[in-house]
């Protein structure tokens, strides 16, 4: 048997596709550019002449800080997919999209490579070439937003600030998220184990038993070996962030925060 040839025509057939997907957000530019853009629905009312109003709805739950690409891994979607669904509504001027943050700002954008006219005609013959209309496009990113709906990430938030934690609940408010909200850092545990957390934000400085030291005691329980722990601290220092990591955490966040980075934040370790 030629393997040779076997291995010769599987990279060739890898090279094609790539070469496929680099040409399909060429072509999507100057607008889209890239898959670490984050789109923002600014206008349920221009969105609801493409989609159903409950749809529109739970999409704007979810375009609030993710980028393309967590949006895919969050329907379960190539993230190509997601951008293409998503232009017309970019175009129309229903969604808003920001730039890529760092580091992801300092990668190369595709458009440069392909006027935004060609972007155009290459829509219309993508979608003709495979007798997908607009409306079938929007139906299936409107199906995964709906079977998406049976998730619910949960989240455990101890801090002995209510003030703080009542804000995170807000900015984490939304269907996607069961957050629960614990004051008192001597029985952080038994309710931890108890609520069984898909990730902890594990405030710093507590009385009695300050951030460091639970997370230690975190680690050391079988149950949270590979949750993610994620300290939230007002203090920048790299000693800060050194002790952290060797309590155990698996990120720093720094306050104050926006709600973007609360959100990205709790995405990267939760997709």
């Amino acid at each position: 048997y030629n393997f040779g040839g076997f291995f010769s025509t599987l990279n060739f057939s890898n090279t094609l596709l790539v070469s496929k997907r680099l040409q399909s957000w060429q072509e999507m530019g100057p607008t889209l550019f890239s898959p670490y853009q984050c789109p923002y629905l600014v206008s349920q009312t221009i969105a609801e002449k493409r989609m159903p109003a409950d749809t529109v709805q739970r999409l704007g739950r979810m375009l609030k800080g993710f980028n393309l690409r967590q949006l895919g891994a969050m329907l379960g979607r190539d993230d190509l997919a997601v951008a293409k669904q998503l232009l017309p509504l970019v175009r129309d001027g229903a969604v808003l999209l920001r730039d890529p943050v760092s580091p992801f700002d300092l990668l190369p954008r595709f458009h440069r490579l392909a006027p935004e006219k060609k972007a155009e005609s290459f829509v219309e013959e993508e979608s003709a070439g495979s007798n997908v209309s607009q409306d079938q496009d929007f139906d299936s990113i409107t199906q995964s937003l709906i079977k998406e709906k049976a998730k619910t990430w949960k989240i455990a938030c101890v801090d002995d600030s209510q003030a703080m934690l009542n804000e995170i609940e807000r900015l984490l408010g939304g269907e996607e998220y069961e957050v629960s909200l614990i004051n008192d850092s001597l029985k952080a545990l038994m309710k931890l184990a108890s609520i069984r957390p898909d990730l902890i934000l594990l405030d710093v400085g507590m009385p009695n038993v300050d951030g460091y030291q639970l997370c230690t005691l975190i680690r050391k329980t079988h149950i949270f070996k590979e949750t993610p722990v994620v300290m939230v601290t007002g203090h920048k220092g790299l000693l800060d962030r050194a002790r952290a990591r060797m309590a155990g955490a698996t990120d720093y966040l720094t306050k104050p925060f926006t709600r973007a980075d609360l959100l990205n934040m709790v995405m990267r370790h939760l997709i």
